[in-house]
């Protein structure tokens, strides 16, 4: 168990079981984290674009209710755990009565951890509201059998499984599963290289890596049927093997995304 420096007691060995104290801390935490998450929501202009509607809509709905069952999950959980003496405690207590960490490392992955959802949670929830739509509105029009309009549904099935995964990942990194961030990635360089595939810096990296050319493979092989019919087929492969193997991964990826709280782990 974390404690203070000298003889003084964190404010959970002081209590035994889960008080009053240690609700107002974490939930303190977690008020303080989604305001300021909310506050560059509000400042950054990428997440005023239309784009985003979906995922506005869906938080207006699901916050109230987030913030109204938290402490009764906070306080399910502690009394759970045999040392529930957390960084929300200690963030909480920081807020509340000034008291530093003990471990400024795990007040730094709590950060990253929540950078890590706050960006990429809005983009993958819209992503699969947008493969949903596309998806529904596709197989809504009673049509003819056509090769290229399958391979679309079929490609839309697929990227809708990836992102979904997505979704469902970073909204139920949740202790009470025992599923929750461990560590991100330290390194300015690796952030970089990550956002750089998504909006908005793949904007400015896609000016200068650009591999689209106007020209797709549909149109370079239209007087060649049977031909684009096995490229059609190839492409649809490597996009099944890409999502094949990000469920293993996702899964593995959970596994190690869990806390080692053996001494910490609910009962």
């Amino acid at each position: 168990m974390t404690t203070r420096v000298g003889t003084q007691k964190s404010v959970r060995q002081e209590r035994q079981g889960c008080t009053y104290y240690d609700v107002t801390y974490d939930d303190a935490t977690l008020i303080v984290t989604l305001a300021i998450l909310a506050a560059i929501y509000w400042i950054v202009p990428e997440y005023r674009r239309d784009f985003y509607a979906p995922y506005w809509s869906a938080l207006s709905i699901a916050m109230p209710v987030l913030l109204a069952a938290a402490p009764f999950y906070i306080a399910y959980v502690d009394r759970r755990q045999q040392e529930p003496e957390d960084v929300y405690a200690e963030i909480g207590a920081l807020i509340l009565t000034g008291t530093l960490p003990t471990e400024m490392n795990r007040l730094r992955q709590h950060t990253l951890g929540w950078a890590v959802k706050g960006f990429f949670l809005p983009l993958m929830f819209t992503y699969s509201c947008a493969t949903l739509g596309s998806l529904f509105a596709s197989l809504g029009e009673p049509q003819p059998f056509q090769f290229l309009r399958w391979h679309a549904v079929a490609t839309d099935i697929l990227f809708m499984v990836d992102v979904l995964i997505a979704v469902v990942g970073y909204v139920f990194t949740l202790r009470l599963i025992d599923n929750h961030i461990r560590s991100t990635e330290p390194t300015l360089f690796g952030w970089l290289v990550c956002l750089a595939c998504y909006p908005p810096l793949n904007k400015a990296t896609g000016a200068y890596l650009d591999y689209e050319t106007g020209t797709n493979w549909t149109t370079l092989l239209q007087a060649w049927p049977a031909l684009q019919a096995a490229w059609g087929i190839a492409i649809l492969l490597c996009l099944f093997i890409f999502v094949w193997s990000t469920v293993p991964v996702s899964s593995i990826a959970a596994l190690s995304a869990k806390r080692v709280w053996r001494s910490s782990r609910c009962n």
